[in-house]
């Protein structure tokens, strides 16, 4: 284990080109984001950041109105392709991100989904989204993030297994804007309302 400025990897020996793996950072709202500055009450209700994500590869975070959205990579535009859930939410702020090699190509981060009076009022659900990552050497325009699937903590023990295989097989072949993402594996009743899901 080793520290880094402003977030926490985990590493293992060099990668060789073409091997998938996993490495983990963490991002403090307080430490690692530069916050937008407004000058009206939109402040008030919300707000978005760039947060310390991997080198080369910055996470964008926005709130408004107790949703919060996520992108991740060099986006052209944080905010085209935020999906997210209808629910209250928020995230965890670690994010597991799986590589090729070295090169980033999905993310996976929990977000917990707070109760609503359909699902049983206080219970608090928790979902795994994977998302693609922007790719720093695709042109301009085509520098995209968006949620490729969906895993329900409390239903699936294998939850962080299937995000992975998700982000495996789905990410680099999916088309953010084109493709829909789906849940993954069981869905219970605390899974929340993703914006963008499949119909």
């Amino acid at each position: 284990m080793r520290i880094l400025t402003g977030f926490l990897v985990l590493a293992t020996t060099p990668l060789l080109a073409g091997e998938v793996s996993s490495i983990y950072s963490t991002f403090d709202f307080d430490k690692d984001c530069v916050w937008t500055e407004y000058d009206d009450a939109e402040s008030t209700i919300g707000g978005d950041a760039v947060c310390t994500g991997l080198d080369g590869y910055p996470v964008y975070f926005a709130e408004f109105d107790l949703r919060q959205y996520m992108a991740y990579g060099p986006v052209d535009d944080p905010m085209a392709l935020p999906g997210g859930f209808g629910d209250f939410n928020y995230v965890n702020h670690t994010i597991e991100w799986r590589l090729e090699g070295s090169k980033p190509f999905a993310a996976i981060q929990r977000w917990f989904i707070e109760g609503t009076e359909a699902n049983g009022g206080s219970a608090e659900g928790q979902v795994l989204v994977v998302s693609t990552v922007a790719d720093p050497d695709a042109p301009a325009g085509k520098r995209v993030s968006c949620p490729v699937a969906y895993v329900d903590v409390l239903a699936n023990t294998d939850a962080n297994l299937l995000a992975r295989q998700a982000a495996d097989t789905l990410a680099r072949g999916f088309v953010c804007g084109v493709d829909r993402p789906d849940f993954v594996g069981q869905r219970g009743p605390l899974s929340g309302y993703p914006r963008d899901l499949a119909e």
